[in-house]
């Protein structure tokens, strides 16, 4: 693209202008600081083309100032030789620097060209960052191909166009390959060995058409039929086309490799996305996707099969040559089936395994072949069998491939009779290929007119040597040149004589684009299509050669010039010749028909073309001819430099070879010409060129092009020509050793250079244009426009619009948006009578209308600026306004301005039905969330009237579109949004989400936006399936519905399979709560299980993009198991953090080193907060009574936990003292205290029944420690007596059981009623200093809950009081994470019913700021209540629900949630009623630092643990214990009544 080979870029040029100022020529004008010019380009590249462009010449700046030094250095003398090597390198540097660069800058405009505008990219960037925390874990494994994808899609290669070239590539081989050819194949001693992994290379060679790529196909059907039986290796395959650009590229080639392998192995596309994230490398495509991920010690093996790679260029056959060495070289985890020609020398040197395929060999396949195409052609499948047996009998005599028989058998099948064909075989069989070919052009070229033959063969010149391919455009005027219309006609001989020679390729364009998808069903969507189908049949396809092997064969050195062929340096110089001629005539505006011409092939190449003429073996003649065509080049003549402004980016430091200190090298080649010329006669040319020959240096050859330049630069008022003119000026002159400094003085020093040019009024415009990019004051500039102002005559001049549109755009730069609009009406009053009979003048307006309505809107006057938007309607009252504009125009009536909706109902109801149609393809296509708000806002607040247009406009806009476009998947989740969110209606919006896993995502074009949302509406509809299955008493429908839940589609591309891609979804968790409740128990843990462990797989490898996912998923799956509560906290509270220090990747499985992971559950001990219960098994020992220093305590802790499995029940029970520490306080013999505190938590699964007690002491706040406290130095505090009784149940029970507990908290299955009461026994605060001894103080709290299901994590309060130097404080509230059960299903509990539940109450505790921890960058967890708060850092506490697939509450939002809804409000339309949540962070979290998890204990230490040690006794050690209690057997018999 940098050369210019883009053919759609430079034929678009017109086109991108216009789009360019329609979207972004608000921002002209972009102040920037030298040294952030890269990084600010690339955030602003949007912006305007003019700063684009122009952008470039500050890196030529840079660039030529210092080769100009070099050359200064260089004439100095010996004694500053070492200098001089100093600027060499930096000139080497700086013009690697330079090139890649403007290499950035194409792609940038290429893309703006597609139609991409800022504002919507920025829209979808926030959106992605949005998402990106809070995504599904199992999405996240999809995004790494996503992210792999749009990472090789934006190379100049691009992956979807490379993969959909290489589909339809293996389509066509797989419909021309014949059953049973190749199996000769697996006899082979040479493939048997690699095919059994004995070789890591083999290579299979023979002559051109010889069938090489009919072995290939061979070989992997058998590999894939292989990977089905053991999915020993991934398979990765690439064939390689020449005549197709995409096909033709190693590192294409290469990244669609890295792609397949990465849908296969889901490891290998997590550790790819990582490493394409680093766009920065500067290591090769190949080191970073094969060579770094598939060493030998890796555990990925891959095999490779590369078709055709000699079909490449030389220079990339010998890097692929490199690659494959490497393979054998280092012994990489790579299997490599390569093909080509014998004639590849790289692989010749290389000792690998090769099978030669010879005619012998092939044989019974190429009798295979002709059998078959007997039978399949239409014509030939009549023949009689005597007949088909004589073809088959010649054939199979003289065929030398595969190749041979392809065309012969189509040659006979033209012919088409039997008598004709048997007569064609005895006088015209050719011996050969090449022979076949030579009868081909012979019947070609017959009865050709001299006009007829002399275009003809040009034309076979050019298709067999340019370089690009030529667009049938390009070919007719090419043919044009050489012979009349009515003499010779290409698409004549497309289907007539050339019919076998030439073809028509496909075109890069996607073909599936909006304007064909939609449906046409009135006459303005009829005329809106037939524009774009217009512009397909615009000659925009590539006419090549039907084969290479073709092209190779008018490409031979020894050819007939009595024939059709060209040798190559006589065909360049003919390609050479008309490309100047071109030049000298093409000084005018680019084409009109947004098609490339021959101009922009002429301008990118013709140097190329120069350097391949042989100049020593050229004839006198002919050095004549080509110094007369450099002579009028160098002298511009004709304006030569405004056919190459207007048609390359390719400037002069970059057209053909390497740069040197003196100069670039293909104007040494052209001195070489030149020189050649001054040693002919005088006589043979004039007087001009024998005086610029004489005359002619390197360094002085550009000087009257850059004239040119400067010219055309101050006669140039449209911003992207100007900044192009003044860019070729400056690349000119640095070239010829103009010292041209960085800075202001860059663009007065080539504005000065030439004093005889005139200073008008329009060089001040193009000085203070190219200023602006400086970092200069506005203030300054502004003087050179004022100065031009001044310098204008009185009247209305197209100069004068201009200036003062410039002056507008720079005010408004200084933020005076009022100066802005008056200098913008100045303006366009100035525009003359004949505005719109300029293109450039017209399009102009067009944006000054536009931006006096942005800035009217920016000052709130919303009537003027839909007045000024009104007006850019009238430019081109015939042309439809683009997506933006409208867009642009919506946002004038934003909800402060116009909250009913109403004005923005009547503006859209004024729009034409195309207009409203392209605002919602622009809509849709960049999925604006903007737009989709402003159309919600009209449905929702407009009235019945907004609601009926918006909804109409949905279903019409739906119907219009094809049923693969990417818009109707959007549009129709925008709607289901809409009708749920906006609406209420949940039963429209159930079923359009349904129609949206009917889709099949592979049928669409691949986009990431698209992905997104089926995902989101995955996601949805789950929720929507949930709520409905916890409302519902009906076995039989909650059957059904977990059903629907469990097969809900995975989507497009992801490497996981279905089982595992829901093992690790969002939707996980919900389909194990569906299975809690309705059994059988096994399915339950198997989902639990699975999802367990691929969080951990998550969490252990060696990408950490992935971590906040797998944790929040995991946190989910601990909560609802009993006893991992604390668990289930720590792993939320880690979603912010980075755990790359953590050195995930070296953790080590530890199952089998139970000592270790009892070291690490002892260290995660020390960090467990308030009443922390130590679990032991059955039947161990209670812990004594423990008296220290004569006090008397009695103290009784009794533990109860169960959890049970079908058919199961569990008890325990566990008593344990608990002391108290008092700090620096005195025993007093005799006091006494005796706490009581019962505690019994219950969790069951299907026809389970739990009872659980646990009596214990109630301690200081800082709460009950796991371990036992009778090595803590403590004494009791006082003689004062207390008694405190604090009881706590929870029970949870599966169906068919009835369970009472009058102790505390129940939670129940369904068909069950359980009532539980909870006496809470706290102390109150005394009122003095001091308790007196025997003092004895009780609270009495009773608390009923009913609830049922699965346990969930919840925050409630429990009071206790604090004995510290002897005195009794104030009882504090702490808050502890206890387990509740899911109640949403009991009878008489309906999930939806209005009854509010009681909620466990939330009590909020410090979030101290952490100043050096460890965070994540993957984007923030944003709230999804109204608020819509975001958080990088745990700024507030965040409330992740778990009953929802993904969400997540302030604590306001929660409030909000949470609050009965009184008569005759609406039900919050977020999250749900009676959920649960994990509230992050854990109390006294204080981050990550290198991997080391921090949590304050109640005495204000940091207990620091590994997140690693933490992560390994998880899974070694209370993952397991946990559910061997769930699974313990026990009876569900109880005693009731007593």
């Amino acid at each position: 693209m940098v050369d210019g080979s883009d053919s759609n870029l430079g034929g678009a040029y017109k086109d991108m202008e216009r789009a360019i100022n329609e979207l972004s020529e608000a921002v002209n004008l972009v102040t920037l600081r030298t040294v952030d010019i890269i990084a600010e380009l690339v955030r602003d590249m949007s912006d305007d083309v003019e700063f684009i462009v122009s952008k470039v010449t500050v890196i030529d700046e840079r660039t030529h100032a210092t080769h100009s030094n070099t050359n200064i250095i260089m004439k100095q003398g010996d004694e500053i030789a070492a200098k001089q090597d100093v600027a060499l390198t930096k000139v080497d540097e700086l013009l690697q620097v330079n090139r890649e660069f403007r290499d950035l800058v194409t792609r940038t405009l290429q893309e703006q060209t597609e139609g991409f505008d800022r504002a919507a990219e920025r829209q979808k960037e926030q959106h992605a960052q949005k998402r990106s925390k809070t995504t599904d874990p199992a999405d996240k494994k999809r995004d790494a191909l996503n992210q792999i994808k749009a990472y090789f899609s934006g190379r100049s290669w691009d992956l979807s166009a490379v993969t959909k070239e290489a589909k339809i590539q293996r389509n066509e081989l797989d419909s021309t390959h014949v059953h049973g050819t190749g199996d000769w194949l697996a006899e082979d001693d040479a493939y048997s060995a690699w095919f059994e992994e004995k070789s890591s290379v083999l290579w299979l060679r023979g002559t051109a058409g010889i069938g090489k790529s009919y072995l290939a196909l061979n070989a992997v059907s058998q590999l894939e039929a292989r990977r089905k039986e053991d999915g020993s290796k991934t398979l990765a395959t690439f064939f390689f086309r020449e005549e197709i650009h995409h096909l033709a590229t190693w590192d294409g080639a290469l990244c669609y490799l890295a792609y397949q392998l990465a849908e296969q192995d889901s490891k290998y596309a997590e550790q790819l996305a990582i490493e394409v994230s680093n766009d920065e490398s500067e290591d090769s495509m190949w080191k970073r996707l094969f060579a770094d991920r598939l060493s030998k010690k890796s555990e990925c093996n891959v095999c490779l099969v590369l078709d055709g790679v000699d079909e490449m260029s030389s220079e990339q056959q010998e890097e692929a040559t490199k690659c494959i060495r490497q393979v054998v070289d280092e012994s990489l985890n790579i299997q490599i089936l390569v093909t080509s020609r014998t004639t590849m020398a790289g692989l010749t040197s290389l000792s690998v395994r090769t099978v030669d395929i010879t005619t012998q060999k092939m044989a019974n396949d190429i009798s295979h072949v002709i059998k078959a195409g007997l039978k399949s052609l239409a014509r030939l499948r009549k023949f009689r069998k005597p007949v088909k047996s004589v073809i088959l009998k010649k054939l199979r005599s003289k065929a030398d491939g595969m190749r041979y028989v392809e065309h012969m058998l189509r040659r006979l099948s033209y012919i088409g009779r039997e008598k004709a064909v048997l007569k064609d075989l005895e006088k015209h069989l050719p011996d050969s290929l090449d022979a076949l070919y030579a009868l081909m052009l012979s019947e070609c070229q017959r009865d050709r007119t001299v006009e007829q033959y002399m275009a003809l063969k040009k034309l076979f010149a050019w298709l067999a040597y340019s370089k690009r391919a030529l667009t049938l455009g390009e070919a007719s005027e090419l043919v044009a040149m050489t012979a009349s219309e009515d003499v010779f006609e290409i698409e004549d001989e497309l289907i007539g004589r050339s019919a076998r020679i030439l073809e028509l390729a496909r075109t890069d364009e996607h073909e599936d684009d909006e304007a064909d998808d939609r449906v046409d069903d009135s006459a303005e969507e009829d005329s809106y299509g037939d524009s774009n189908h217009d512009m397909k049949d615009n000659g925009a396809s590539p006419l090549t050669f039907q084969e290479r092997s073709l092209r190779e064969y008018f490409r031979a050195v020894d050819v007939d010039q009595q024939g059709l062929r060209t040798a190559p340096s006589a065909a360049h110089l003919v390609i050479f010749e008309m490309c100047a001629n071109i030049l000298f005539t093409g000084a005018t505006r680019p084409n009109v028909n947004n098609v490339p011409d021959l101009k922009n092939y002429a301008a990118s190449y013709f140097v190329k073309h120069l350097a391949e003429i042989d100049v020593d073996k050229a004839s006198n003649e002919e050095v004549e001819r080509v110094v007369q065509k450099l002579q009028k080049i160098f002298q511009n003549h004709n304006n030569v430099a405004r056919v190459l402004e207007y048609n390359t980016y390719t400037r002069y430091s970059d057209m053909e070879g390497e740069d040197d200190s003196t100069g670039p090298m293909w104007l040494h080649k052209v001195k070489q010409w030149v020189d050649r010329a001054l040693l002919l006669d005088e006589a043979t040319r004039s007087e001009d060129v024998q005086g610029w020959a004489k005359d002619f240096t390197v360094l002085n050859a550009l000087i009257p092009l850059a004239k040119g330049h400067v010219e055309n630069w101050f006669r140039e008022f449209y911003g992207p020509a100007n900044a192009q003119c003044f860019a070729f000026a400056h690349d000119a002159l640095a070239l010829s050793g103009v010292d041209v400094p960085v800075g202001k003085g860059t663009v007065l020093k080539v504005a000065d250079y030439f004093p005889d040019i005139e200073k008008t009024a329009g060089a001040m415009r193009g000085i203070s244009a190219q200023m602006g990019l400086w970092s200069i004051p506005r203030t300054e500039i502004l003087q050179y426009t004022n100065k031009g102002l001044e310098m204008l005559e009185p009247g209305k001049s197209a100069l004068r619009f201009y200036l003062n549109r410039s002056l507008s755009i720079a005010h408004f730069r200084l933020n005076e948006t009022e100066k802005s609009v008056e200098l913008l009406d100045v303006a366009l009053a100035a525009l003359p009578e004949n505005w719109r009979d300029d293109p450039d003048l017209r399009t102009q307006t067009e944006g000054a209308y536009i931006e006096k309505g942005r800035y009217l809107k920016l000052l709130n006057r919303p009537d003027e600026a839909l007045q000024a938007y009104r007006e850019s309607e009238t430019v081109y009252p015939d042309k439809k306004l683009n997506g933006y504009t409208l867009f642009d125009m919506s946002g004038v009536y934003d909800e402060d301005r116009d909250p009913t909706g109403t004005k923005l109902l009547k503006l859209m109801q004024s729009w034409s039905d195309i207009d409203m149609t392209t605002f919602l393809d622009f809509t849709f296509e960049y999925d604006d969330m903007y737009a989709i708000a402003r159309l919600e806002h009209v449905a929702g607040n407009a009235g019945e009237e907004g609601k009926d247009f918006v909804l109409g406009w949905y279903e019409r806009y739906m119907a219009s579109l094809a049923r693969s476009s990417n818009s109707l998947v959007l549009a129709k989740a925008a709607l289901a949004t809409l009708y749920r969110s906006v609406l209420g209606d949940e039963a429209q919006g159930l079923k359009l989400l349904r129609e949206i896993m009917k889709m099949n995502l592979a049928d669409y074009e691949f986009s990431v936006t698209v992905e997104e949302r089926f995902s989101d509406s995955r996601s949805e509809l789950a929720d929507m399936l949930h709520t409905e299955f916890r409302s519902t008493s009906d076995p039989t429908k909650k059957t059904a519905l977990l059903t629907e839940i469990k097969n809900l589609p995975i989507g497009s591309s992801t490497a996981l399979e279905k089982s595992q891609w829901m093992l690790y979804s969002n939707i996980s968790p919900i389909i194990a709560m569906c299975q809690y409740t309705m059994g059988p128990g096994v399915e339950y843990q198997a989902t639990m299980q699975g999802t367990f462990n691929n969080c951990l797989e998550g969490l252990s490898d060696s990408v950490g993009w992935n971590d906040s996912p797998s944790l929040r998923l995991l946190a989910k799956i601990l909560s609802l198991v009993g006893g991992l509560e604390r668990d289930a906290l720590i792993a939320i509270s880690l979603q912010l953090s980075w755990l790359t220090g953590a050195n995930k990747s070296d953790m080590e499985d530890e199952d089998d080193e139970g000592n270790k992971d009892g070291e690490a559950n002892d260290a995660l001990s020390g960090l467990t907060e308030q009443a922390q219960a130590l679990e032991l098994e059955e039947g161990d020992a209670q812990p004594e009574e423990v008296t220290t220093g004569g006090a008397e305590r009695d103290e009784a802790n009794s533990t109860s936990i169960a959890s049970m499995g079908p058919k199961h029940a569990y008890e325990n029970t566990i008593s344990r003292p608990n002391d108290k520490k008092a700090e620096g306080a005195n025993t007093t013999v005799g006091s006494r205290r005796d706490e009581e505190n019962t505690t019994s938590i219950a969790s069951m699964g299907p026809k389970h029944a739990y009872d659980n007690s646990i009596p214990c002491t109630t301690d200081t706040a800082k709460g009950l420690k796991a371990e036992d406290k009778k090595s803590e130095k403590a004494t009791a505090t006082a003689p004062a007596q207390r008694n405190d009784e604090n009881t706590t149940s929870i029970a949870s029970m599966g169906p068919s059981h009835a369970y009472e507990n009058t102790t505390s908290i129940a939670s129940m299955g369904p068909y069950h009623a359980y009532e539980n009461t909870n006496p809470r026994a706290t102390e109150k605060k005394p009122e003095e200093a001091t308790t007196r001894a025997g003092a004895e103080q009780k609270e009495q709290n009773t608390t009923s809950i009913a609830s049922r299901g699965p346990i969930h994590v919840f925050e409630t309060k429990i009071s206790s009081t604090t004995v510290e130097d002897g005195k009794v404080r104030e009882s504090n509230t702490i808050l502890i994470e206890e387990a509740t059960v899911d109640k949403s299903s009991s009878p008489g509990n309906n999930h939806d019913s209005t009854e509010e539940p009681a909620e466990p109450p939330v009590k909020e505790y410090a979030l101290p700021f952490v100043e050096d921890e460890d965070l994540e960058d993957d984007g923030p967890v944003c709230c999804d209540g109204p608020c819509g708060s975001e958080w990088e850092t745990y700024t507030e506490p965040i409330h992740l629900c778990v009953i929802c697939t993904n969400a997540d509450l302030c604590t306001p939002c929660l409030a909000i949630r949470r609050a009965p809804v009184k008569e005759g409000e609406e039900e919050p339309n977020f999250c749900g009623r009676n959920h649960r949540y994990l509230k992050a962070p854990i109390k006294g979290w204080r981050g990550v630092k290198d991997g080391m998890m921090r949590i304050e204990s109640d005495d204000g230490s940091v207990v620091e643990t590994a997140f690693t040690e933490w992560l390994a006794g998880l899974k070694n050690e209370r993952w397991p214990k946990a559910w061997e209690r769930f699974w313990i057997d026990h009876s569900a018999a109880r005693d009731i009544g007593f």
